[in-house]
Parts: structure tokens; sequence; C-alpha cells
């Protein structure tokens, strides 16, 4: 257990490690991601893949079946169609990670989407499943637009960082490590996680019978994301709110652990 940090030495750590923000790609809310590594991304649990689960829980409710192959191609079809990329965009890109240790093993190396794909978890992730949540991870890992980021060490964050806007556009983001202190931080982005869930539901419900309604996603992504934050003890941390608003200014508060 990482010793108690102050309000602060987290103030300064976001000072440091304000990013501007990049909505075209995606980052698990995972601390040993390296600047360079996630560039401003949307930091949301399991990246793409984290949304896909949540895509996937809202079907089932639906009573929609689709292979899994088939639902990453959809969700791969609609970012694509979201930013108006060419094919052949190198920044077209289905986000997710591993680490050295779990990438050498073999295992999946990102908490979220392990702890969901493990049968002692069943129906903690919503009314998506396990063997459901491993065969969407295996059709993700194939598709040929999935990348992978390899992260190292060991978790050793502080804290979990909830980013927020002072106006509805949020235009920055927070590294998840680095600074002078070497600390670390999961980091999540809450607004522009729900707009992207917004933007992205009505493209990939393009051919269903019956649209998939956004705020059922983001229902289901909040049920995985609580579980996830309880079995790797990220609600045992202190939890801060950093409202930045478009100049880079922000205030940081200390909140209670109902976000």
């Amino acid at each position: 257990m990482a010793k108690k940090i102050t309000n602060g030495k987290v103030y300064e750590f976001v000072k440091e490690n304000l990013v501007t923000a990049n909505d075209r790609r995606m980052a698990c809310a995972d601390g040993r991601y390296k600047p360079e590594q996630s560039k401003g991304a949307i930091r949301v649990f399991g990246a793409d893949m984290g949304i896909l689960m949540a895509i996937g829980a809202t079907l089932k409710d639906m009573g929609v079946s689709l292979p899994a192959s088939e639902i990453v191609e959809k969700y791969a079809k609609a970012k694509q169609g979201l930013y108006d990329l060419d094919v052949v965009d190198s920044d077209f890109v289905l986000d997710y990670h591993c680490d050295t240790h779990s990438h050498e093993a073999g295992d999946i190396g990102c908490g979220h989407i392990a702890k969901a794909a493990n049968p002692a978890n069943e129906g903690l992730y919503g009314s998506i499943n396990a063997q459901e949540v491993r065969e969407l991870f295996d059709a993700f890992t194939e598709n040929p637009k999935s990348h992978l980021t390899v992260l190292e060490g060991q978790h050793e964050e502080e804290g979990v960082i909830f980013v927020r806007g002072s106006s509805d556009k949020v235009d920055y983001s927070v590294n998840s490590s680095g600074g002078k202190k070497g600390k670390m931080f999961f980091v999540v982005d809450p607004a522009r996680t729900e707009g992207y869930i917004d933007s992205i539901s009505g493209l990939f419900s393009e051919g269903l019978v019956n649209p998939i309604n956004p705020e059922d996603v983001k229902r289901n992504y909040s049920i995985q994301m609580q579980s996830t934050a309880k079995l790797l003890n990220a609600d045992k941390l202190p939890w801060y709110n950093a409202a930045i608003n478009n100049n880079g200014h922000f205030i940081l508060e200390q909140v209670s652990k109902t976000n």
C-alpha cells in the first residue's frame, strides 16, 4: 500500500502532467502508461475493448445476438466513420494494452478485461459473462486495426484522478505517470468517455433493427468500471476531481467515492 499522499502533492502532479486532449485515441485508466504511450487519449477502463464490453452487454440486454467478430467489425467501422477517417489512416486504431510480464506469459494484461474474463467474477459485469468477454477479446485482438500498448512495471497508483472540464468541451487530460517525483495515478476521463459513447452508439447501430441506447451503454460501462475498481482495490485509494478549463487552469478537490 502506497503512503498517504497530500492534496498539495496531487495538485503538483496534475500541474506537471497536463496534456492536450486527443479524442481519436483510447488508453486505459491504468497508471503505468508513460506520457508518450497515452498522448492525451481518452482514459477509459479497458480502452476501446472496455467500450466494446459495454456495447456487448447492451446488445445482450436487448436480446440481440451477434458473433463477437461482427461486433468488433461494426465497432471498427463506426469508429472509422466517427472521425471520417480513411481506412489507411495511421490514427485509426482500436486501442488496448498488456504489460511485459503478462505479455510474455500469453495472458490478458489489462486488469479490466482480465477480471471480466475470469469466471470467478461472474455476475459482476452486468449481463455479459466471462466466456463472452473472452470471445470478444479474441476477436478484438485478431482485428487488423487492433493496437497493443505494452506497459512496464507494477501497479503503484497513489490515487484516482477524474478529469473534468469547466465547460461542455474538455480540452485537456492528465498523464498517469511521470513528473519530477515519478508518481503514478489511475486517470479517468468521464465526460470524454460519455461523449464518445454518445457519438459511437448511433454509428454502431446502423443495420440493427433497433438502435442501441447510449444511456444503456453508459450504464453497463459504469457497472463494469466499478466492479474492476473494487477488484483492483482502486476504491481504497483517495479519489480526486480535476476540473480543468479551456486555458489549462484547474481546481483540484478530493471527493467521496460515489462518482
